[in-house]
């Protein structure tokens, strides 16, 4: 075989010399390993190995290494690594979060290694029993403050709103009602501990003043404010201040009130509206002297007529329980008639007479009705002037449900004394009066059937018979 020479010949664009200086210039920067190069190689591997030990035995340390844990500063037990004490202080701060996704603790906790050591050491759940008791975590919250004072916390404001609105919906009475706080309410933001931070129900029974050992009693035929309150062992005082604006005088059967546990609550609602109702007008009757008759005898001279009024009140409750109604306006559409009756005004020697004047006793102390009568009724007529029966101070002046229009006196003996159906009050609550000062005038408000005046006297908080 013939071998023929062949020349090769490279064509750059760049031209042959361009090309040439190219590849020298890789051949340059081309490193060859010699065995100055091997050398440093097996110094590198060296030191990762030495690298690679002393880890290992800086991990073997930590973990074998019993670990002092302390809480700001202050020791609170030995565990057996690092490790087992993070363990716990995580776990703890995992489960706060879960409560309140904010929680955070501000104590400084730190670990410092004591070395290998096997005896006194306290267990994970040692640790755990003890950080859980020492440290508190905190988070953002919003509080619910009373007339400048804080009584509840919830996680956010749209669950204290949710807790105010609960409590409004709780004493609405009619929707067109305006419902009102009696106390000024506020919402600041603050940090507080965890375990303050109250759930939206909890909240809503703190400022109801129920508590977890509160009870209910629900009212039944015969019962009056002293039989409750003698079946709890607690004093009237005591029921009354726990049902704010309760009114004993007219308890319904099947009403709730607390008993056991109770406090007065924190915030009062109060819902204001009008109401107007047709009422029955009665007069007094009316009994008219005459010699013309026999003693004894007498003759109706008019038969009484009921009338009928349509009045329009303004009605105050307060947590439910009415305390207040005001008269805004009278139209009478039917006009009522007294019955009219002319009696003998002959009188036998030492005879008494027949009739009961003004400042005679209607209605005795006592079961009257099927009910217990607190006071006395004294008969009246429209308009005529109330006396103080002693020295004291005006402790109530307003419309009292079934009362009517009402004044409260205690005295300096430390009696209390009450007068209702006034047609109209002449003292203000916190004035002081003598006897025989006028209070009021003879009327016929609230749950009355003529005018007279209801007169109680109590005597460490219970009634007592005026007339003993």
């Amino acid at each position: 075989m013939k071998h023929e020479n062949v020349t090769l010949e490279i064509v750059s664009p760049y031209g042959r010399g361009n090309l040439i200086r190219q590849y020298k210039n890789q051949l340059t920067n081309f490193k060859v390993w010699t065995p100055k190069n091997r050398f440093w190689v097996k110094v590198g591997f060296i030191i990762l190995l030495f690298s690679l030990l002393v880890s290992g035995i800086i991990f073997a340390v930590l973990n074998r290494s019993a670990c002092a844990v302390e809480v700001d500063g202050l020791p609170v037990a030995v565990v057996k690594n690092k490790a087992t004490a993070e363990a716990v202080v995580n776990s703890l701060a995992k489960e706060q979060q879960r409560k309140i996704n904010s929680a955070q603790t501000k104590q400084k906790v730190t670990y410092r290694l004591l070395g290998f050591k096997k005896s006194g050491l306290a267990t994970q759940q040692d640790l755990r029993n003890l950080l859980s008791v020492i440290m508190t975590f905190e988070a953002g919250a919003v509080g619910i403050k009373v007339d400048g004072n804080l009584i509840a916390t919830v996680k956010d404001r749209a669950t204290a709103e949710q807790v105010l609105t609960k409590i409004r919906q709780t004493y609405q009475v009619e929707p067109e009602y305006k419902v009102s706080f009696q106390q000024k309410v506020d919402l600041v933001d603050l940090s507080v501990p965890v375990d303050k931070i109250l759930a939206e129900e909890q909240a809503v029974r703190v400022l109801k003043g129920v508590s977890e050992t509160t009870q209910m009693y629900t009212v039944k035929e015969g019962d009056t404010i002293w039989s409750i309150a003698d079946a709890y062992n607690i004093s009237p005082e005591e029921l009354l201040a726990a049902n704010t604006g309760f009114t004993p005088e007219i308890m319904q059967i099947g009403q709730k009130v607390k008993v056991v546990g109770a406090q007065a609550p924190v915030l009062n609602v109060v819902a204001v509206g009008e109401k107007t109702v047709q009422e029955n007008i009665e007069l007094l009757q009316q009994v008219r002297k005459t010699p013309k008759l026999p003693y004894g005898q007498s003759k109706v001279i008019q038969e009484g007529k009921k009338g009928i009024s349509e009045v329009k009140y303004q009605i105050v409750f307060v947590n439910g329980l009415e305390t207040k109604r005001q008269v805004l306006g009278v139209k009478v559409l039917k006009e009522a008639q007294p019955r009219i009756i002319e009696q003998s005004s002959q009188t036998m020697v030492a005879s008494r007479g027949i009739t009961r004047p003004p400042g005679a006793i209607t209605s005795a102390f006592g079961q009257r009705w099927g009910r217990f009568h607190q006071g006395i009724d004294i008969a009246g007529n429209y308009g005529d002037p109330i006396p103080a029966a002693g020295n004291g101070q005006v402790t109530r002046a307003f419309w009292y449900g079934s009362y009517g229009n009402f004044v409260e006196i205690k005295h300096t003996n430390g009696e209390v004394t009450r007068y209702a159906h006034m047609s109209k009050i002449k003292v203000k609550a916190g004035q002081t009066v003598n006897k025989g000062q006028i209070i009021g005038l003879v009327g016929s408000t609230g749950r009355s059937t003529g005018p007279h005046i209801h007169f109680e006297l109590l005597v460490i908080g219970k009634p007592k018979n005026p007339l003993a």
